[in-house]
């Protein structure tokens, strides 16, 4: 995931050593300058030298971390250590004649070790966010762990064998070994910058996005400190109320040793847990909520049992937890940034919360029983600095990892002179531009002059024109134009226009239909629509309809199924019945028209005719709308047949499908259940349904714990066929495919991931970390990895980091890939069995499984897929998808000169250029040479207007040619492949206005 994650064992040796001389020296020499301040100048002093500590310290902090940005880290430590090292030396030489003089020495200790402790966090972290903080914590914690209870023990030895003072000399010594094995750094060094107006510049700049939420860990961090700050203040207190002298520094020494030990035992059983089940900020709630205990037991009973409880809470849990949770800031910075605010919240926040106590304790010198209530107070408003701060940061990865949202394209309605213009146009247009023209129309929502509507249906009578013409004043409510157009001698146009008459004025529209069925020998097509229209109220007219079912004309059947769909919703029970034996209909548009309005007319048949029609490619789509209008009682139905198909990718998504939309509660434990179906489309399309009824706010009996074992299965699967597809396979058509289908697979396994942990946990985050995890950007993956740590429990986190991190050389030199391959033969997945197959086939390895005929892609079949895929418009589709694809294009070769569509013609086919190049001019303009790889013609199958450019081939020209209804119907009934080709289209049209930013006019485009 980050270039500088992993710490190899002899650094992070020299890391912990690093700590542990840091944490050692400052224990012994604070102690024993805080004894002998305490000694010389007595406890009053303690508040005024917390304020000057904190101003001191801030200043020095701030000053070392603007340095950093600019010294190479190793250097700035080395030098801070020596200054340090000096410092010691001179406090041990220099006698306490005065108060003041051990006042100053307790200062500079303070001030000192505050500088070594950042110049520590700079070296260990200027390259790892606090992930991985976490993973190198136990380990070069452990030194900081050590050097407690070593300063501990020498304290509690030394103080009384060779005198406090004489300790100063063992902390020198301490202090000063780092700078002889100091670890390599992790990350280059700043570049180095003379101008500080640049440098304050570049910092703004780093850290704006910061300022949405970095105030509140500002408050956080003040509290924090406020609050040890005065437990520090009341453990200094009364210790002086049993101890003088050394014997007060050994008491520090055995505290010291206390909180060491309880650190240990701590972070090696508690802290994994806590991290586990409560999360990172969960798990800094800890600590506050430790504290107020242990307050309320020392206001209770103030002894000195009491007071070491206290301070061992105080200073032993305290180092574990900051180590897990101490980092959180610093995640979605720069280095420069992780300077800078490292620098910032320990010179400022930390030390302007020792400034506010220290002042406070000044001016109010309290007794420690009388300090304890304000104590309780800020360790209740730290926990809920946490919680606000935990939701700033969410929301700030969030936002940093989501799209700016688009601006919406402003409307304008057309003017008087601009709607004369569209008529003068409309007056000389052919039929296909004047459909155009209609359309433009209708969105100012004015009609056209109907002597130029009845001009455009005598000049077109039986094609598109008078449909057009049909549909545009249908749309604008017309239905006087529509009772001339029922008279047309044409019987589609009649019964087109009978058809919209109903539709928008039903009042007029029934005599119309009586009129028709008292006629002898009216075209069938015509009495069909009447019949249907009227079979829900009269007799006569649901006789007619029934006898017109079993008409051998396609095109009687499917003018009833049309005129049955307009009867309203409680119609009597034969409507539904002859709905549902057209639905049977073999002729595919029949089918699909009854489909449109079974669901409203649902019979103890219904649910069976669509279910069964599932499993027909041509009407799927339409029985799933079906399904989808029927309600809540079919969902047993639904679950039954889901459960009887999940190794049925083409079933199970449609079931999957209609049961989220349908968006019934009792959908949800079967689609629970579909996210253990062994295809990996299965378990997205119940995915995808299950995220459709959170969002419809149904109530989900959705349990975390087994939602969170699919998540670790499905991440392991994600994990499998991630490094099976990065491990290599033999070179072949086969393989290439297959190597492709499993990159497709692992991608549509992450998805199912992130839309399991939606449903558990902020959708808008998740969307944004599957998105951000699934990019090409190693920064936003990262970031969406700190996202996670600060939401999911530590068992997912480390799972997901481990299994999107990239995969090692000895794993793959541990994968037998020929034995990978024959699991996959095997598998349940019997599109990939199948290619796999061929795949060991084409390498000449022998396939394990028993084969039955077919159940080997064939040739020509991958050489189809892996055709398609090298068509930008198909580049994303899945190969089963693909492979639908492959049985419904034609081939076809074109010389130069051939036109393939003209300007103004319907969309009725689309063109993939194998080879060649085609020529899109509009009104003899050249607009865009298309070459092999390249689609045209796609916009007007699916908006179905005419067309808005002639393509002509160039060059001799390999196409194939796929139809517009066979398109329209796949992306109907495969979602997959419709999200896919419309991912293309919309790369496309980014690509289009890239040009236009480069300055390029519209006119270029190409559609």
């Amino acid at each position: 995931m980050r270039q500088t994650v992993v710490l190899e064992w002899p650094t992070q040796l020299k890391h912990g050593l690093h700590l542990l001389c840091v944490i050692t020296a400052s224990v012994i020499s604070r102690a024993v300058a805080n004894q002998q301040m305490l000694e010389a100048a007595g406890p009053g002093v303690l508040g005024k030298m917390y304020a000057t500590v904190a101003v001191m310290a801030g200043i020095t902090v701030v000053a070392v971390g603007f340095l950093g940005q600019s010294i190479e880290t190793r250097r700035l430590t080395r030098a801070v250590h020596l200054l340090v090292t000096l410092a010691t030396v001179a406090v041990f030489f220099v006698p306490n004649f005065r108060p003041e003089v051990a006042v100053v020495g307790y200062v500079l200790m303070e001030v000192a070790f505050a500088a070594t402790l950042l110049t520590f966090g700079l070296t260990l972290g200027a390259s790892l966010g606090p992930r991985e903080a976490r993973k190198v914590a136990a380990k070069v914690g452990a030194g900081g762990v050590v050097g407690g209870l070593l300063a501990g023990a020498i304290l509690s030895v030394g103080a009384l064998l060779i005198g406090s003072r004489a300790l100063y000399l063992v902390a020198a010594a301490f202090v000063l070994a780092p700078v002889f094995f100091l670890p390599t750094p992790t990350s280059k060094p700043t570049a180095k910058i003379t101008s500080p107006k640049t440098l304050l510049a570049r910092e703004r700049a780093d850290v704006r996005s910061l300022n949405f939420y970095g105030g509140w860990v500002a408050v956080s961090t003040v509290l924090m400190v406020a609050a040890t700050t005065l437990i520090d203040y009341v453990y200094r207190f009364a210790a002086t109320q049993h101890f003088d002298a050394d014997k007060m520094t050994a008491f520090f020494g055995f505290v010291a040793i206390l909180s060491g030990v309880v650190t240990v035992i701590f972070q090696l059983t508690l802290l994994d847990r806590c991290l586990d089940r409560l999360g990172l900020f969960g798990t800094a709630i800890l600590m506050p909520s430790l504290l107020i205990l242990c307050l309320a037991g020392f206001g209770l009973a103030p002894a000195v049992a009491t007071l070491v409880i206290l301070k061992t809470m105080d200073s032993g849990a305290n180092m574990s937890l900051q180590q897990a949770t101490g980092s959180l800031l610093l995640a979605p910075l720069s280095a420069r940034a992780r300077s800078v605010w490292q620098s910032r919240i320990d010179g400022i926040a930390k030390r302007g919360g020792q400034v506010l106590t220290g002042l406070f304790l000044s001016f109010f010198p309290l007794a420690p029983t009388q300090v304890l209530p304000l104590s309780l107070v800020l360790c209740a408003l730290w926990i809920v600095a946490v919680l606000v701060t935990r939701t700033r940061y969410v929301t700030l990865l969030t936002d940093m990892l989501g799209a700016a949202p688009v601006a919406q394209p402003e409307v304008s309605a057309l003017d008087g002179a601009t709607l004369r213009l569209l008529e003068t146009e409309l007056a000389n247009a052919t039929p296909e531009r004047a459909a155009v023209v209609l359309d433009i129309l209708e969105r100012a929502d004015h009609r056209a002059p109907e002597h130029l509507l009845i001009r455009l249906v005598e000049a077109d009578p039986k094609g598109f024109g008078a449909y057009r013409v049909i549909d545009h004043v249908a749309n604008l409510g017309d239905s006087g134009m529509l009772l001339s157009l029922v008279e047309s001698p044409h019987p589609d146009i009649s019964a087109t226009a009978l058809l919209a008459l109903w539709d928008i004025d039903q009042r007029h529209a029934a005599p119309r239909c009586r009129k028709v069925l008292t006629v002898e020998r009216a075209p069938e097509v015509l009495a069909a629509t009447a019949a249907g229209l009227m079979a829900a109220h009269e007799v006569t007219s649901m006789q007619l309809a029934r006898r017109l079912v079993l008409s051998s004309s396609t095109a009687t059947r499917l003018a009833l199924a049309h005129a049955l769909g307009r009867a309203e919703a409680g119609s009597p029970q034969e409507i539904g019945d002859m709905v549902a034996d057209l639905a049977r209909d073999p002729d595919a548009e029949i089918a699909r028209a009854a489909f449109e309005s079974l669901g409203l007319h649902p019979t103890t048949a219904s649910s069976e005719v669509a279910i069964t029609a599932l499993r027909r490619r041509d009407v799927r789509g339409a029985a799933m709308r079906a399904l989808a209008e029927m309600g809540p009682p079919v969902v047993p139905r639904l679950v039954e047949e889901l459960e009887q198909n999940l190794d049925d990718p083409s079933i199970a998504n449609a079931l999957t499908w209609t049961l989220g939309k349908l968006g019934s509660g009792t959908a949800a434990m079967p689609l629970l259940d579909a996210l253990r179906a062994p295809i990996v489309y299965v378990r997205l399309g119940a995915a995808v349904a299950l995220s459709a009824l959170a969002r419809r706010q149904v109530s989900l009996a959705v349990s975390a714990e087994r939602l969170e074992e699919h998540c670790i299965h499905e991440i392991a699967y994600f994990s499998h066929m991630r490094r099976v597809a990065r491990a290599g396979l033999p070179g072949s058509a086969a393989s290439t495919l297959l190597l492709r289908s499993l990159k497709q697979r692992a991608q549509a396994s992450l998805e199912v991931l992130f839309r399991m942990l939606s449903l558990l946990y902020p959708e808008d985050s998740m969307q944004a970390a599957f998105q951000a995890i699934s990019s090409s950007d190693a920064r936003k993956r990262q970031i969406a990895i700190e996202l996670l740590d600060a939401i999911l429990n530590r068992r997912l986190v480390e799972a997901i980091a481990d299994a999107v991190s990239a995969v090692r050389e000895k794993e793959r030199a541990h994968l037998d890939m020929v034995e990978a391959l024959q699991q996959l033969a095997e598998g349940p997945d019997r599109f990939l069995a199948s290619l796999t197959r061929a795949s060991l086939k084409e390498i000449g390895r022998p396939i394990r499984a028993r084969l039955e005929e077919g159940e080997v892609m064939t040739q020509s079949l991958v050489d189809q897929i892996l055709e398609l895929q090298s068509l930008s418009l198909f580049a994303q589709s899945t190969a089963e998808d693909l492979g639908e694809v492959a049985t419904l294009v034609k081939a076809k070769r074109a010389n130069p000169g051939t036109v393939l569509f003209r300007e103004g013609e319907p969309g009725d086919a689309m063109y993939l250029i194998r080879s060649g190049e085609v020529t899109l001019s509009r009104a003899g303009k050249i607009i865009d040479h298309v070459g092999a790889g390249e689609a045209c013609g796609i916009v007007s199958v699916l908006d179905q207007l005419p067309r808005e450019l002639t393509a002509t081939v160039s060059m001799e020209a390999g196409l194939l040619v796929l139809r517009g209804d066979d398109l329209t119907q796949l992306l109907a009934d495969r979602p997959l492949l419709m999200h896919s080709v419309f991912r293309a289209l919309t790369s496309s049209l980014r690509s289009q206005i890239d040009r236009v930013s480069l300055g390029k006019k519209s006119e270029e485009w190409s559609w």
